[in-house]
């Protein structure tokens, strides 16, 4: 996956005098960004809950504990997508707009996505077990919701992070970070710490941003210990029908290789 380019000149995008003239400034790829990496979490969450939704449908009667499942899984990621549009929109694009005329698309489309997923919602809600019972308008729902994320997470990658590596230094934003990182929700920032991949792999973003290697094991471990036993869990027997036994990669390895096509893995 490689970073995009703006639709026009970066420099097209300047206000109040500020130049592009901060990219050599950045001491890691722009794919190694936590704005990838967070979009990276939101896309394999949504490809992981269609799977668990075709599994499902294959059944013909649905059990309370596929319910149970299929709602709690939606549930933490409508709340993991509003959490990460709150950060975008009152601390990385209030920064953006200091220097740069940030396209209105950009946050009109949370507001279609918003639409979209609370269409999900109110789907999912009406999931019930019982003869007759049909997953088809929550795999409608979500059809509709997902293309538009997937195409907002993009442009965003191809607007967003090219402006801000040109527009700014990394001091200013890596304390947005580590704000974000000291607030998220245990569960929300165990999915992040998750979706990386490993342990290795996310030490690379904490190095990368300046995070004390010890606070792997203050926090962010326990962190994607109660994503696995809360979460991943869930995908694991939906997709098996068997109740993984601990957390490890082995027990959940269907539900972490569910698209052996993609890979969250930061070159």
């Amino acid at each position: 996956m490689a970073v995009g380019v703006p639709p026009n000149p970066i420099g097209s995008y300047a206000i109040n005098g500020f130049l592009p003239d901060k990219e050599a400034l950045w001491k890691y790829p722009a794919i190694s960004d936590g704005w990838f990496r967070i979009h990276n979490t939101i896309r394999a969450e949504m490809g992981k809950f269609r799977a668990m939704l075709v599994r499902v449908s294959q059944e013909t009667v649905m059990q309370d504990w596929q319910i149970d499942a299929l709602k709690t899984y939606w549930k933490g990621h409508f709340a993991l997508v509003h959490s990460h549009h709150w950060h975008e929109e009152n601390l990385f694009n209030p920064m953006l707009k200091e220097r740069v005329e940030l396209p209105a698309k950009l946050e009109k489309d949370h507001e279609q996505i918003l639409k979209l997923m609370n269409g999900v919602d109110d789907e999912v809600a009406k999931i019930s077990s019982g003869a007759g019972s049909t997953l088809q308008p929550v795999l409608k729902a979500f059809d509709k919701y997902a293309p538009d994320m997937k195409n907002h997470l993009t442009e965003e990658e191809n607007i967003c992070v090219p402006l801000m590596r040109a527009y700014f230094e990394p001091k200013p934003v890596g304390e947005k970070v580590e704000k974000i990182m000291k607030k998220m929700p245990k569960i929300e920032m165990g999915s992040f710490v998750h979706h990386q991949g490993s342990q290795a792999e996310f030490q690379k973003f904490m190095a990368q941003e300046g995070v004390p290697f010890f606070v792997w094991y203050l926090e962010f471990k326990k962190c994607r210990t109660m994503y696995r036993e809360k979460m991943e869990t869930l995908v694991q027997r939906v997709l098996t029908g068997v109740q993984p036994a601990n957390t490890s990669k082995k027990e959940l390895a269907d539900a972490i290789n569910f698209d052996p096509s993609m890979s969250w893995k930061v070159a």
